[in-house]
């Protein structure tokens, strides 16, 4: 194999994990009660990625986590859509 074609090689595999890892991101979070709260409140600072690739938390975890992060608690309807739907959402890893 020259060092052109194992580049090559390499190129195109490297194109294929990042088309995977692409689609994987890109599906998006599921519809529910607090979704639209979720989306006005949280992405402000991050994108929604972060909460897919968060280990989840109970609805108590899910309300500190959120509350370090903004003022969120000056808001309690928010608050307290977007912890449950979290909480729904994405539980503690097993």
């Amino acid at each position: 194999m020259t060092l052109v074609s194992g580049v090559l090689r390499a190129g195109f595999g490297l194109t294929a994990c990042l088309a995977l890892q692409a689609t994987a991101v890109a599906a998006p979070l599921p519809k529910g009660d607090g979704y639209a709260e979720l989306r006005t409140e949280c992405t402000r600072c991050h994108t929604l990625h972060n909460i897919q690739q968060s280990d989840g938390f109970t609805a108590e975890g899910w309300q500190a986590f959120i509350e370090q992060m903004t003022d969120i608690e000056t808001r309690p309807e928010h608050r307290n859509k977007i912890v449950a739907y979290l909480a729904e959402h994405f539980p503690p890893d097993p």
